[in-house]
């Protein structure tokens, strides 16, 4: 059927207000449940993003939710229905882009991939969207997760992908099911509308003939000469009944339910299908008010939603009704209105569909996604799914693996590639058949089982327990309980051991009821006592004769409260034994519980420590001497309490010298604790080996960091005792300062296999790997040798610090380009080398491109970093790293030669102007000088090409400053002797930098001489006379005068009359006479 050519304009108006109509009252309750379920998982949000809690918050409880609260409180208005649809789909859409955001920042996490399964279920088919605004927002949402996570993660990864590919998929589904709904329900909605216009038809026309007839009759009375025509009239009459009859047949016969209300809601008319679905006769029906049919919580809803289709002329609604036997279903409820030719009302006319299964299906769906979302993304458990394989007599004999989760490989080492779709005896051969017939009688019979059992083929315990989601299958959920067993093991047999440590150790125990003071002893406290332990117990009133009064006294208080407060005691105390002897005893004691949380009975241990306080007594005695033993050993001998603080008690002198506190600062933590000294990510540690030690009355042998009382931090060995005396815990050890061994440890480790400037792999790591190549495969390894253009000319120009700065941006360079796809070494001082495999000679000339490419980002104070670069791959005749080493080595001075010159060329220049442009005086004094040099050039003869040499030479004469201190050339005072040695190294600077390039050499000599003086009492060469070159004399007069006439930080410039006098001294002594007097005579008269 073509639904386009069928539909009318006003029919698809009509349909479309059908279709969107929404009741409010079910908007309200459906979107107060999203609501609820929007803010409950808000507690995933704290688990997964601790650290975007604010922003999540904001995205829940500020956006999403009140727009949902919003469409609530908008579904009270009465413009609400007209716009209903707008505001679902705007709901639906910023519901799924919160969670999609949050899928987006977390996509490995199924429950956001699982709450947006539902979103989409609920915009579908939930909310009953049309298909335009459903699909719209659907899409929307698909498109915001999949753009939002390539522009956070800027690639295309796996995870999206597949996440993409399910999301999807379930919109498509979601698209294709709204689309099938809407197309049936315009089917239906056009056959209603043929079918009532064809009734109203039908009606009209029987109206027509039955009027037409009943004139006829009066008129055969009346005239007998129109029998003819009463005759005709008979054929019509019985055409008419016929076309009625067959109305009849199609309306009794249609596939869906019909009735007809008339203007309060009672029955008009139903058809045979309406009787089915109800299971009532006509008889019953007609006339009565639909509302009786329904179920009790659906009347008022009727009588709502009728009100509002006789309104709006159209309705589509769903409701709950009570068929004869009582049984309730769901029906689809969808009508129009028809009305008299006066526009007044005359009756509904309405189709009617059970969607019972349609309901079912859904509740089904709901409760199979939040079983499938609790089993995947919840449960820590292993869960599997298995079909059950039988024999002839349907006897268990194997089973197959259908599914798997995560948790289930972890837990099995079985892994989900492995076993899907194969048996358990393909997998695990040796399985014991219990398994098999265990899990056999789940399958067939439905029964479920819980088991614990070993699974010797993989060597572990686990808890079972098994049902049958479906005859044939059954489900596994498993928990690995292998350490529980074991730990219950180790306990039986230190439960044994413990009664027989008892009997070695001398410890006794004890029991007191404290309801009849009735005492229990072992067999070793009847003995601690002095006691037959055949003999009866002394009654309790009389144990106090046991102990002397301090002690008992101590013990009576104890006792007291933990029979009344169940607080645990631990006391030594001194006793009387039987035959009047005394002794020490160390005595625990603790409350026992009945289930109703009542103490019945306390309990406890005892051990004789006779021997022990005996030998603390000569411990004391000889502290003494063991103080004076202390003092010289090379540590810190100590005493401290066991508690949080390692509360000092006693400290050796050299405290002071290794922590820089005196032992008075630390004792009784007057000033600081101990544990303030440790280093926090030391001090949990500490004391769990502390604890440890007591537990096992074992010494403590730990290595941690101390902060200092200056701040510096050293590393301690700790030898420590625990001990218990005078009911107490305490410690007794000895520190020392272990800095030197492990920073040497460390750096030796270290230095052994890395560059100390770059930390990059050193000459010693390079050889070894390849070494270990070159053993196992000769085919594919490529050498690459790098070089740094320049790098004297950085090091005489701006120091070594400048030079190593270019050193170690060339190895972060390196690091990026090569990314660990080789072994990166620098193998000398302006050396490096790359190891690579796998790679031919065009995938390593692709790195030279990428490397020579990325170096031009690289200045240093405006000096271009350059390489030389040379690659070779291994061939037959390389015997070891050295052959195949020569070999790269003279493609790079290949390359070195082409493109070396240039670069020193361009890094003077660059050198020169970083001078310049950071002192703008020796930009201008520089140019002046250059300036004067020219003019005195031309005055003595010289030819033009000399005259450029002389220009050229006067600018670049004091590029050596460019490696001169900034607090010395800015120096406003005089400078100190030190300070002036350092400025004249600028001449030798100056030299060796010129000297680097072809286009500059010639101006290195100039440079270096510019300040020796016409009597041999200049720098750096002491040189004399014509021994200088007649340039750097030049030089000398032009830059003297130009300095003595300018404003400097350290003096004021002199005027150009006072100069002259001042060349004019000079000459002869600082300065050539000849060049003096010339540029006294005619260069400056002739600037002037």
């Amino acid at each position: 059927m073509n639904l386009k050519m069928s539909y009318t304009q006003e029919n698809n108006q009509l349909f479309k207000n059908s279709a969107e109509f929404t009741n409010p009252k079910y908007i309200r309750r459906i979107f107060l449940v999203f609501i609820l379920f929007y803010g409950a998982f808000f507690y995933a949000d704290f688990q997964y993003f601790p650290d975007q809690i604010s922003l999540l918050f904001i995205i829940r409880f500020v956006i999403v939710i009140p727009i949902l609260l919003i469409t609530i409180l908008l579904s009270f208005t009465k413009s609400f229905l007209k716009y209903s649809q707008y505001a679902l789909a705007f709901s639906f859409l910023i519901g799924g882009i919160g969670i999609a955001y949050m899928l987006i920042l977390k996509p490995e996490i199924i429950m956001y991939i699982g709450g947006l399964f539902i979103v989409l279920f609920s915009g579908y088919l939930l909310i009953k969207l049309r298909f335009i605004y459903a699909s719209l927002s659907g899409n929307l949402i698909i498109l915001f997760y999949i753009i939002g996570f390539i522009i956070k993660y800027q690639e295309i990864t796996t995870t999206l992908i597949f996440s993409s590919f399910f999301l999807v998929t379930a919109n498509i589904i979601g698209m294709i099911g709204s689309y099938n709904i809407e197309k049936s329900n315009r089917i239906l909605f056009l056959n209603t509308i043929k079918l009532t216009d064809y009734n109203l038809l039908l009606q009209q026309q029987y109206s027509e003939k039955r009027d037409q007839l009943e004139q006829l009759e009066l008129s055969i009375k009346e005239n007998t000469l129109l029998q003819k025509v009463n005759h005709e009239i008979e054929m019509l009459a019985h055409t008419l009944k016929e076309s009625e009859s067959r109305f009849r047949r199609l309306f009794e016969l249609a596939p869906f339910g019909y009735q007809s209300l008339d203007e309060e809601g009672h029955f008009l008319e139903v058809n045979q299908k309406w009787l089915e679905i109800m299971g009532y006769q006509r008889e019953e029906v007609i006339g009565k008010w639909f509302g009786d049919f329904l179920n009790p919580d659906m009347k008022e809803k009727f009588a709502e939603r009728f009100k509002l289709f006789k309104e709006k002329g159209v309705i589509y609604s769903e409701f709950s009704m009570k068929t004869k036997n009582g049984d309730t279903i769901f029906v689809g409820f969808d009508g129009i209105v028809s009305y008299n030719e006066n526009g007044s009302f005359l009756q509904t006319h309405c189709s009617v569909s059970d969607i019972s299964l349609s309901k079912i299906a859904t509740e089904k769906l709901l409760k199979s996604e939040e079983q499938y979302r609790l089993l995947t993304s919840e449960m820590q458990l292993g869960l599997a799914l298995h079909e059950i394989i039988v024999d002839d007599q349907g006897k268990p004999t194997d089973y197959r693996f259908l599914s798997v989760n995560e948790a289930y490989e972890q837990l099995t080492g079985l892994k989900k590639e492995d076993v899907l779709g194969k048996t358990v005896l393909e997998v695990l051969p040796n399985l014991e058949h219990e398994w098999i017939d265990k899990y056999g009688e789940v399958a067939l019979t439905g029964k479920s089982i819980q088991f614990e059992s070993y699974a010797r083929e993989i060597g572990k315990y686990y808890s079972v327990s098994s049902y049958s989601p479906k005859k044939g299958q059954f489900a596994v959920l498993v928990e690995d309980i292998t350490d529980r067993i074991l730990a219950e093991n180790e306990l039986s047999n230190k439960h044994k051991d413990l009664l027989t440590s008892q009997k070695v150790a001398k410890l006794g125990t004890w029991r007191l009821n404290v309801k009849t003071n009735e005492v229990t002893w072992s067999e070793e406290l009847y003995k601690m006592y002095g006691f037959d332990s055949t003999q009866p117990i002394p009654p309790y009133t009389e144990h106090m004769k046991l102990f002397t009064k301090s002690s008992w006294d101590q013990l009576s208080k104890a006792l007291a409260l933990t029979s009344t407060k169940g607080i645990p005691y631990e006391l030594e105390l001194e006793m009387a034994r039987k035959d009047m002897t005394k002794g020490w005893m160390w005595v625990r004691g603790e409350a026992e519980y009945n289930d109703q949380g009542e103490i019945v009975s306390l309990s406890g241990a005892a051990q004789d420590i006779t021997e022990r306080k005996i030998q603390e007594e000569l411990l004391r005695r000889n502290e003494r001497e063991k103080s004076r033993i202390i003092s010289n050993l090379p540590g810190v001998s100590y005493k401290c309490k066991f508690d949080e603080s390692w509360t000092m008690l006693f400290l050796s002198d050299v405290c002071e010298t290794l922590t820089g506190y005196q032992s008075s600062e630390l004792i009784d933590n007057k000033v600081i604790s101990y544990n303030e000294l440790i280093v926090p990510k030391y001090r949990e540690f500490i004391a769990k080996q502390f604890n440890e030690a007591r537990r096992t009355k074992k010494s403590c042998n730990i290595e941690y960091e101390l902060t200092r009382k200056d701040g510096s931090r050293i590393w301690i060995w700790e030898k420590g005792t625990p001990y218990f005396q005078d009911n107490e815990w305490f410690i007794e050890g000895f520190f020392m300062d272990i800095t030197d061994r492990k920073v040497s440890e460390e750096a030796i480790t270290y230095a052994s296999n890395h560059d100390y400037l770059t930390n990059l792999n050193n000459r010693r790591y390079f050889v070894e790997k390849f070494n270990s190549l070159i053993s196992e495969d000769r085919t594919s390894i490529g050498l690459i040798m790098i070089d740094i253009n320049g790098l004297k000319i950085i090091n005489d120009a701006y120091g070594h610090v400048k030079g190593d700065e270019a050193i170690k941006k060339v190895s972060n360079l390196l690091m990026k380009v090569f990314n660990q796809e080789g072994v990166v070494a620098r193998i000398g001082g302006d050396e490096f080398a790359i190891l690579l495999t796998n790679k031919t000679a065009d995938d390593i000339q692709i790195f030279k491109d990428n490397l020579v490419e990325n170096t031009k980002e690289i200045l240093i104070d405006n000096v271009q970093v350059s390489l030389a670069i040379g690659y070779e791959l291994l061939n037959d005749t390389d015997k070891n790293v050295d052959d195949l080493l020569s070999r790269a080595e003279k493609q790079l001075y290949r390359h070195k030669v082409t493109v070396g010159e240039s670069i020193r060329n361009h890094a003077i220049k660059a050198i020169f102007n970083t001078l310049t442009d950071k002192y703008q005086e020796e930009k201008a004094h520089s140019s002046k000088v250059s300036f004067y040099c020219k003019k005195i050039g031309i005055e003595l003869g010289l030819n033009k090409e000399d005259v450029d040499v002389l220009e050229l030479a006067g600018m670049y004469h004091d590029i050596g400053k460019i490696s001169i201190p900034d607090a010395i050339l800015d120096k406003p005072g005089k400078l100190t002797e030190e300070e002036f040695n350092t400025i004249k190294t600028h001449t030798q600077i100056g030299y060796q930098i010129l000297r680097a390039a072809d286009e500059y050499s010639g101006l290195a000599e100039y440079a270096l001489s510019h300040h020796e003086r016409w009597d041999g009492r200049g720098y750096p060469k002491g040189l004399k006379g014509d021994e200088i070159p007649l340039f750097s004399r030049i030089i000398n007069v032009a830059d003297s005068f130009e300095a003595m006439t300018t404003d400097r930080p350290y003096h004021k410039g002199m005027s150009h009359e006072d100069a002259e006098i001042e060349i004019n001294r000079c000459s002869g002594s600082q300065f050539d006479p000849k060049i003096a007097n010339l540029f006294l005579g005619k260069v400056l008269k002739s600037i002037h």
